[in-house]
């Protein structure tokens, strides 16, 4: 849930302005942005983290391979975001992860993909 909630948070898309004030390459807003996530998620999540795995330390593999994928599923919709920027993700996105979800080997395909799109779709708002 700690996760969901964290997920369904990077999902809002920004006002150019929002994006502008940053300032630097889309290469580095689009790795400075999956940074901040992941360590925002950490936090977030690392007091619930502790708790499972002092209190279920058999399931220690499950809870900290639960944990990743929650934030590898965080990494992806923030790159997915920035692919359908400045309009919001679309079916053909969701279709796509989808697809990727049940065919992971897929990924390798999708995530080059999707970061080339959102890179294109930041440069004019931030390299100009």
């Amino acid at each position: 849930v700690v996760l969901l909630n964290a997920y369904v948070f990077f999902t809002a898309t920004e006002e150019p302005y929002f994006i502008w004030i940053f300032k630097q390459e889309s290469s580095s807003f689009l790795a400075k942005k999956c940074r901040d996530a992941f360590l925002n998620n950490l936090l977030y999540s690392l007091p619930f983290l502790i708790c499972l795995l002092i209190f279920f330390r058999s399931n220690f593999d499950t809870s900290l391979f639960v944990w990743l994928l929650g934030s590898a599923a965080i990494f992806l919709m923030i790159i997915s975001k920035y692919a359908a920027y400045p309009l919001s993700i679309n079916m053909y996105q969701i279709v796509i992860l989808g697809l990727g979800i049940s065919f992971p080997f897929l990924f390798i395909i999708i995530i080059p993909l999707f970061i080339k799109k959102s890179l294109q779709n930041l440069y004019p708002i931030l390299d100009d």
